[in-house]
């Protein structure tokens, strides 16, 4: 998949699902999901020094982490201050193409990506950049 086509199908995705939640956003994850699945929160690890380092699912280490209110994703829409049909994900800085990928194909770290979506958030305060914790997210579109 290419940026180009991955960024179109967000913001169809975002155009298309606005008007029915305040927020949505992207999940990376190796995991099969199906639209309409409810996801589970999510872990946290506070402790960590790049944002890459986490322990892998499904290890005592990763058990014993802190779990979250929600499930982590990058944002792209917030109801409460966009308009669904004027969201232009391209620009969303933590889903920017890396400087470095000279053509517009994309390498991800994951099997899949979807978008995701609820009407509450309660994102921890040492979030990543972009990061939001929705609360109850659902699977509204699957991306790759």
């Amino acid at each position: 998949m290419t940026y180009t086509e991955f960024y179109a199908k967000i913001n169809a995705g975002v155009a298309k699902h606005g008007d029915d939640y305040r927020f949505i956003g992207v999940r990376f994850e190796d995991q099969l999901h199906q639209v309409g699945d409810k996801l589970g929160p999510s872990k946290h690890n506070p402790d960590r020094d790049d944002e890459r380092d986490f322990p892998e699912y499904g290890t005592p280490e990763y058990d014993e982490l802190p779990t979250l209110p929600g499930t982590s994703c990058w944002g792209v829409y917030d109801g409460d201050y966009q308009r669904a049909d004027e969201v232009d994900v391209s620009k969303v800085r933590s889903l920017s193409k890396p400087f470095y990928i000279k053509d517009d194909n994309m390498r991800v770290m994951r099997t899949h990506a979807y978008l995701i979506a609820g009407n509450r958030t309660d994102t921890h305060s040492d979030a990543d950049d972009g990061e939001v914790v929705i609360v109850d997210a659902t699977v509204i579109e699957v991306l790759f």
